[in-house]
């Protein structure tokens, strides 16, 4: 399958794929708890992801990409929609930031623009490396 524009949501897609993927070990389904160790989460967390309880905007998008790879998917196949093809990082990034205030995220926004300035500085002087220092 490709991205996350499989279809129905991303319970329904996680559903889907315990329900047709068996566990080569035992040939049977898996358990909440067999994935869970394997991706590295708790047993609860899959459960409620499966169930729609836990909204998959509020999950770690690396815990939803070894989802999908334990499953033999796409990295993004378990994405909620409109989230595209996007790193892992960055996501969650932006995930962390929409439970900001205003003001904090003004404050972000200038130590961002700080951030970029100085590596622009760093990586136009004649000695600059990869690495650049701040």
């Amino acid at each position: 399958m490709g991205e996350n524009s499989g279809p129905g949501t991303v319970a329904e897609r996680l559903t889907r794929l315990f329900d047709t993927i068996t566990n080569p070990h035992t040939a049977k389904r898996y358990t909440d708890r067999e994935v869970a160790a394997a991706v590295g989460c708790s047993h609860t967390l899959i459960f409620d992801l499966r169930k729609g309880n836990t909204p998959p905007e509020k999950t770690q998008a690396g815990i939803l990409m070894r989802l999908a790879r334990h499953f033999g998917m796409d990295d993004n196949h378990l994405m909620p929609a409109g989230s595209g093809s996007v790193d892992p990082e960055v996501w969650s990034f932006a995930m962390r930031v929409k439970a900001i205030s205003p003001a904090g995220l003004a404050m972000l926004t200038g130590v961002l623009d700080h951030i970029a300035e100085l590596e622009a500085r760093a990586a136009t002087r004649p000695d600059a490396t990869d690495d650049a220092s701040i």
